[in-house]
């Protein structure tokens, strides 16, 4: 069975509401995070969202080990490589 690519991109149509989620709003490193959600939430109505990340670089992992600082903190966090939290494509 062959997947069409349409399936496989994520819809924007609930970007705004997810940013006013405490955790989104006015962060840019924490946008890079918001959930996919496939075309076909409307019919089903099933989202997923967890979070697992692989950084690579050791530095950027020092800089998310306090998780309390890592939730809280709006833009003072930088990662050296933020590709590793995408959660929508392998920018």
């Amino acid at each position: 069975m062959e997947l069409e690519i349409m399936k496989l991109k994520s819809s924007e149509n609930y970007d705004a509401k997810l940013k006013e989620i405490e955790f989104y709003k006015d962060s840019k490193i924490h946008q890079c995070m918001l959930p996919y959600v496939g075309f076909k939430y409307e019919e089903y109505k099933v989202l997923l969202v967890a979070e697992s990340h692989y950084l690579e670089n050791e530095e950027d992992r020092k800089k998310v080990d306090n998780f309390e600082k890592w939730y809280g903190d709006k833009g003072n966090i930088s990662l050296s490589c933020p590709k590793y939290i995408y959660k929508r494509s392998s920018r």
